[in-house]
């Protein structure tokens, strides 16, 4: 279930308190990725972590997503498994500084792997069954990862 007003309306008068948001499983979609950032990641938000994960959201949604991430910060943690993201996403949250970040499950290609191993920021990191090559691990191993979750791959 997509958004709904009292949802936003939720957002609006917590968004100065909440640090942990929790959407999964809502069939969100790129929209409502737009709305989520005009309630919730505004100047005066303490968000920590979003957990994003099995809803619909697209390399569009991941794009305006790391927008508002490069102007809010607070955001350290994303989980973002088990939605429709592929290499051009990947390559756009490689540019955050995420600490932590959660791709499961997302078709992450060669290239998006080659821009996450040259992040300098996030320390954990899940791309569990992303179909990731043995090139593309040993890549990803040579990384400054301090947690890599690389199962469920080829």
């Amino acid at each position: 279930m997509p958004l709904t007003e009292a949802d936003k309306q939720a957002m609006r008068e917590q968004r100065s308190t909440v640090q942990h948001v929790v959407l999964a499983g809502r069939a969100l979609d790129d929209d409502d990725i737009s709305t989520l950032i005009e309630f919730l990641l505004t100047p005066d938000s303490v968000t920590k972590s979003l957990n994003l994960s099995y809803n619909n959201i697209s390399d569009i949604g991941v794009a305006r997503l790391t927008t508002a991430l490069s102007d809010f910060s607070s955001v350290v943690k994303i989980d973002l498994s088990h939605n429709k993201i592929t290499k051009l996403g990947v390559i756009d949250l490689a540019s955050t500084k995420l600490t932590e970040l959660i791709l499961d499950n997302n078709v992450v290609g060669y290239e998006g792997v080659c821009a996450l191993s040259t992040n300098k920021y996030i320390k954990k990191l899940s791309l569990r069954g992303c179909g990731i090559t043995d090139a593309g691990a040993t890549l990803l191993s040579q990384g400054e990862f301090a947690s890599l979750l690389l199962s469920k791959n080829q």
